[in-house]
This record gives C-alpha cells, sequence and structure tokens, in this order.
C-alpha cells in the first residue's frame, strides 16, 4: 500500500490528500478527485489499479477505464523466467519516468518509450499496455529470440480464441462444407 500511496502522490501531487479507509474490513486508498475525465484516466494509469471505484452512498460503484486497451492485461504477465522484472514495478518505473518529467500533463497522449536492455521485452508490454509508443534495444539474441516467439504464440492464441467467441463468427462456422 505505501508503494501505491507514493506513486498516487507523485502522479496526483499534494493538492489531492490520499488516506486509507476500511470497506468490509478491506483497506482502500481514497482520494477526494474533482469529477473530470481527466482524473479518471489518471487513476487508472496507476501500475496497481485493477479497478477504481467512486463512493456513492456509503457504497463503492466501479467506475468504467476510459482508458484504451492496446494489449490485453495478461501479456506481460504470462512469461516467466529468472531475472524477470516484475510488470507492476515495470508499470510504475514508466510512470514515475513519464509523471517526474515535461509529461506529466501528456501521459495519455502518443509517448515514445525506449527501453535500451528490453530482455524479453517486459517493458515493452507494459508501455504498449498504456498506449505508448515502445522500442527496445538488446544485445542478447537469444532474448529477442524468446520475444518473439512467445509474442507470436501470443498473438494466435487470444485471436483464434477472440474469434471463437464471437457469436458473429459462430453462424459462419459450416461455411462452405
Amino acid at each position: 500500500r505505501e508503494r501505491i500511496r507514493a506513486e498516487l502522490s507523485i502522479l496526483l501531487g499534494d493538492a489531492l490528500p490520499v488516506e486509507s479507509i476500511p470497506f468490509a474490513g478491506t483497506p482502500f486508498l481514497c482520494f477526494d478527485a474533482p469529477d473530470e475525465p481527466f482524473f479518471r484516466r489518471l487513476a487508472y494509469r496507476l501500475s496497481a489499479a485493477y479497478v477504481v471505484f467512486e463512493v456513492r452512498d456509503g457504497l463503492l460503484c466501479p467506475l468504467d477505464n476510459p482508458n484504451p486497451a492496446f494489449l490485453p492485461d495478461d501479456v506481460s504477465g504470462v512469461l516467466k523466467y529468472k531475472g524477470k522484472t516484475n510488470e507492476v514495478f515495470t508499470a510504475l518505473l514508466i510512470n514515475l519516468a513519464v509523471f517526474s518529467g515535461d509529461y506529466a500533463n501528456r501521459f495519455d497522449q502518443h509517448l515514445k518509450i525506449l527501453d535500451p536492455v528490453c530482455g524479453r521485452g517486459t517493458a515493452l508490454f507494459e508501455a504498449l499496455k498504456m498506449g505508448y509508443e515502445a522500442s527496445g534495444v538488446e544485445i542478447d539474441k537469444k532474448d529477442t529470440d524468446e520475444l518473439n516467439r512467445y509474442f507470436k504464440k501470443y498473438l494466435e492464441y487470444h485471436l483464434e480464441h477472440r474469434f471463437e467467441s464471437l457469436d458473429y463468427y459462430k453462424q459462419f462456422e459450416n461455411f462452405g462444407k
């Protein structure tokens, strides 16, 4: 919680104090923000935000995520290997870089991220999930080969299962048979 509190203070500044409030025995980090789209996009940009709630009449009401999903959330977490950087920590580092510089007010615009030691792509995937253009450099060809193999399989699997689940697609199952 302290890591998220620190990230919130960097993203939101000192103008919006953050406090821990328990709901049904579970602590939630809470802050009063103006009801503006900018703050919703900002809250969902947190590295560990899974859902953002609004408190209405003492009830937690989930807010829609206004940030477009460029890649599924699991893309950087599926591939496991020794020495892998945690994807939540990586998202935190990207946020710190963006919000500590001149890009803080443009965090939801098309930014370019360069990872000079990209390895198997955790930072690249996290940047892509945030809607940024990501490029990487890696000296170890084995890592880039593994990254390419993984992402190709990942896309094949998700595209296949995405179309299997669409009702529109199912009407054409027996077409031409």
